[in-house]
């Protein structure tokens, strides 16, 4: 992924990142999420071409 045209600015996103957000799916904290496609891309999906 290109972290300059990520939303935020300064942030670079790392291995950690996505292993938090597995850890976190796997988590009983988790537990009525469903259906949801959890983006670790730092806004990047969500800016307009």
């Amino acid at each position: 992924m290109n972290s300059e045209k990520a939303a935020l600015k300064g942030v670079v996103l790392d291995e950690n990142d996505v292993a938090e957000a597995a850890l976190y799916l796997a988590s009983d904290e988790a537990k009525f999420v469903s259906g949801v496609n959890l983006m670790v891309d730092g806004g990047f999906s969500l800016r307009s071409a």
